[in-house]
């Protein structure tokens, strides 16, 4: 008699919800720029399923199939990618992603948002090739090499002092060269909305992090244009609404009390704004989210209710 399968875990549960949200976004970069984006996910994807099997193997344990968070971290990392990157730096930086989360026991022991730690990996080892883009609307070839057109994104040209030259309509719709998915504000906009509508994320650190990021732009302006244009840009351009969606709000590596998360999103948040405005690479988010990351659990101790916090520090 076949044995009945156990319910899906509240977290097993929240990352095929993340997978799910993530389809738009798929779609949206195989319309913009062909086949190619589908190629990279399905090699990070396959990675990810192996890579647990062999893990669950080495530690005899039974692999669980429904645990798809190796496959939501491969995904994330994908998205904020190149259309154009060749395959062997998909590979190396998924392999990146999945090692920070099987280092430390698995998901649930991760000190370090993984899709973040790949994507800072990789663009330590090739900066030139992760931050150079093909334009939207020209199908790239699934060839090991492109052969693309790149351009600079318009976060390159705020990093240097310039403004971007960019239709603000444009800058909306995501008709500008960037990260495969991370252009799509209105839809990513939708999805942060959608997540904190049905309870799969709170509110607290995304809204948090946005805010301050906004906030940051508008009293510190890196551009020569208005403080409105500085805040448009410095939202809509780089990843920030991505990494508000799929990297700040994390719900193991971010704290779980309420004053803890927004104290976390706007570290976050300030964290992001320095690392663009000081920083020599052009993915605040993640190294923000790396540098973060380890505050959570001492955040959660020090906002603790006493009493919780008492009985926490008799059991130590």
């Amino acid at each position: 008699m076949p044995t009945k399968k156990e319910p899906l875990t509240p977290l097993f549960r929240r990352f095929r919800i993340y997978l799910f949200s993530a389809v738009p976004l798929i779609g949206m970069a195989v319309y913009l720029y062909g086949l190619r984006p589908l190629v990279m996910l399905a090699i990070s994807v396959i990675l990810a399923i192996i890579s647990d099997i062999l893990v669950s193997a080495m530690r005899k344990r039974r692999y669980e199939s429904r645990d798809l968070s190796s496959v939501m971290f491969a995904v994330t990392f994908v998205l904020m990618l190149p259309a154009s990157l060749r395959y062997d730096i998909v590979i190396t930086g998924t392999l990146f992603t999945l090692l920070i989360k099987h280092a430390f026991g698995g998901y649930s022991g991760c000190v370090f948002q993984p899709a973040a730690f790949g994507l800072a990996a990789s663009a330590v080892c090739w900066p030139d090739e992760l931050f150079r883009y093909p334009r939207a609307f020209f199908p790239i070839d699934v060839r090991f090499s492109s052969g693309a057109m790149l351009y600079d994104a318009p976060a390159y040209t705020i990093k240097n002092g310039g403004i971007p030259i960019i239709d603000r309509m444009d800058l909306i719709l995501g008709n500008y060269p960037g990260p495969m998915a991370a252009t799509f504000c209105i839809v990513l906009l939708a999805i942060l909305v959608f997540l904190i509508a049905g309870k799969v994320m709170s509110w607290h650190i995304p809204v948090i992090f946005l805010i301050t990021v906004a906030l940051y732009a508008y009293f510190f302006p890196r551009i020569p244009s208005s403080r409105m244009d500085s805040v448009l840009y410095e939202i809509l351009s780089g990843i920030v609404i991505f990494g508000s969606v799929y990297i700040v709000a994390d719900p193991i590596t971010s704290p779980v009390n309420i004053k803890a998360k927004l104290l976390y999103g706007f570290l976050l948040g300030a964290a992001t704004m320095l690392f663009n405005h000081y920083g020599a690479f052009q993915l605040g988010v993640c190294f923000a989210a790396l540098l973060i990351n380890p505050l959570s659990p001492y955040l959660d101790r020090k906002f603790a209710p006493r009493r919780t916090a008492l009985r926490r520090a008799g059991n130590e």
